[in-house]
C-alpha cells in the first residue's frame, strides 16, 4: 500500500511542478489572482509532501500549509472571476480561524475538552465549508454576464472539478471517513488528476484571463470617460473585424434610446434587439469595446448619467435612490459600489464636490 501511495504522490508533485513552470514562464510581473493560484500550489505541496514527513519541526510547517487550501481557493476564485476584487484586511479571519486555531490547538493539546473541539475544531471545519460554498458561488455568479468566453468555461470547470473535489475531500477526511484506511491512500489519485487537467487549461487558457490590460480606443466609447478602475482586456490582433454597424447599433441603444436604464437587461436580451448571436455579441463588447463584463460595460452608462444628474443644480434636491433607480440599478447598495469603483467616491461626495 505504501507504494500505492507514494505512485500516487510522486505523479501528483510532478503535475504541481508543471503546473508551477506554466505559471512562471512569463518574464514580468505577475497578477494577483496567479500570485494567489501560486500560493495555492504550495498549499497543494504541503498537503502532498506531509506522508513522506517524519520530523515533528517539518510537520509543524507543513500542516498549517495544508489547512490554507479552503481560504486561498475562496480568495483565488474571487480574484479570477470577480474584476473588482481586492485583498482587504478582514480576509484574514478566516485565515486566522481555520489555521491558527486547529494548529496551535494540535500542538498545545487545547481540544481535550468538548468545549475545546468545538471551538478550535469544529468552528474552524465550519468555516472551511463556508469558504469552498463562497467560493463556489462567485464562481456561478454572473456566469451569464462573463464577456470572457475561456473565463466562462473555466467557470464551468473549476465549479465542476476542482471546487467539488476539495469539498469532497474535506468531508471525507473530517466528516465522513475520518480513520478509513483506504481514504488514507486513495485520497491522492484525484489530486493528480486535477492537477494533470489544471495544466491541460493552463496550455490551452490565454494570459487574459488572468491579465488585465489596457482597453483599446474604439470610436463607439470615445464619449465616456475612462474608468479608473474598470477591468478592461485588450483587442486580440487575431480577434475577427468588428462590423462598425453593430458597433453604430450599440451606440444608438445606449446613448440613444438608453436601453441600460432596463432592469435586469441580458446580453441575450441585447442581442435579439441588434439581431446578431449572442456569442457574437459578447465577442464584439470585449474585443471592440474593451470590457470583461456585460454589467459593467451597462453601468459605465449609467454611472455616466448618474454624474450628469448628480453635477446638476436643478436637481439638487433629487434623492440619491431615485437617481440610481431611474438610471437602472437595482438597488442604493449596487449603485454605490459601481460609483465608487467607477469615481473612487461615494454618489453623494461626488455631488457636493460638484455643487461646491
Amino acid at each position: 500500500m505504501s507504494n500505492l501511495i507514494d505512485i500516487f504522490i510522486s505523479f501528483s508533485l510532478s503535475q504541481l511542478l508543471l503546473c508551477t513552470v506554466l505559471l512562471l514562464r512569463r518574464p514580468t510581473g505577475h497578477a494577483l489572482s496567479e500570485k494567489l493560484f501560486i500560493a495555492l500550489l504550495l498549499a497543494d505541496a504541503a498537503y502532498l509532501i506531509i506522508p513522506w514527513v517524519s520530523a515533528d519541526w517539518a510537520r509543524a510547517i507543513l500542516y498549517p500549509a495544508q489547512t490554507m487550501v479552503p481560504g486561498l481557493f475562496w480568495l483565488f476564485s474571487y480574484s479570477l472571476f470577480d474584476d473588482h476584487f481586492r485583498l482587504r484586511p478582514w480576509q484574514l479571519i478566516p485565515f486566522i480561524i481555520t489555521v491558527v486555531f486547529p494548529t496551535a490547538a494540535t500542538f498545545a493539546d487545547l481540544g481535550e475538552s468538548q468545549i475545546g473541539q468545538l471551538l478550535w475544531f469544529q468552528l474552524p471545519q465550519f468555516i472551511e465549508f463556508v469558504l469552498l460554498g463562497w467560493a463556489l458561488k462567485v464562481i456561478l455568479a454572473h456566469w451569464q454576464d462573463d464577456l470572457l468566453e475561456q473565463r466562462r468555461n473555466l467557470r464551468i470547470w473549476f465549479s465542476a472539478f476542482i471546487g467539488f473535489y476539495i469539498f469532497a475531500l474535506i468531508a471525507a477526511q473530517q466528516l465522513l471517513f475520518p480513520s478509513v484506511e483506504w481514504l488514507a491512500i486513495w485520497q491522492y489519485a484525484p489530486a493528480g488528476v486535477m492537477l494533470f487537467l489544471c495544466n491541460c487549461v493552463l496550455l490551452e487558457f490565454k494570459q487574459d484571463v488572468f491579465y488585465q490590460q489596457a482597453p483599446p480606443v474604439s470610436q463607439a466609447n470615445t464619449e465616456i470617460e475612462t474608468e479608473p478602475n474598470a477591468s478592461k482586456v485588450e483587442r486580440p490582433q487575431e480577434q475577427e473585424e468588428i462590423p462598425e454597424e453593430v458597433l453604430d447599433a450599440i451606440s444608438q441603444l445606449m446613448e440613444g434610446d438608453k436601453i441600460y436604464r432596463e432592469m435586469g437587461l441580458t446580453i441575450g436580451q441585447l442581442a435579439e434587439k441588434i439581431e446578431i448571436q449572442e456569442y457574437r455579441l459578447r465577442r464584439i463588447i470585449n474585443a471592440g469595446l474593451g470590457h470583461r463584463n456585460f454589467n459593467d460595460f451597462l453601468n459605465r452608462y449609467r454611472v455616466q448619467e448618474a454624474c450628469e444628474r448628480l453635477a446638476s443644480k436643478t436637481e439638487q434636491d433629487t434623492a440619491v435612490l431615485n437617481i440610481a433607480l431611474d438610471a437602472g440599478f437595482r438597488s442604493l447598495s449596487s449603485f454605490n459600489k459601481a460609483f465608487k469603483d467607477s469615481q473612487g467616491m461615494t454618489p453623494t461626495a461626488y455631488r457636493k464636490s460638484q455643487l461646491n
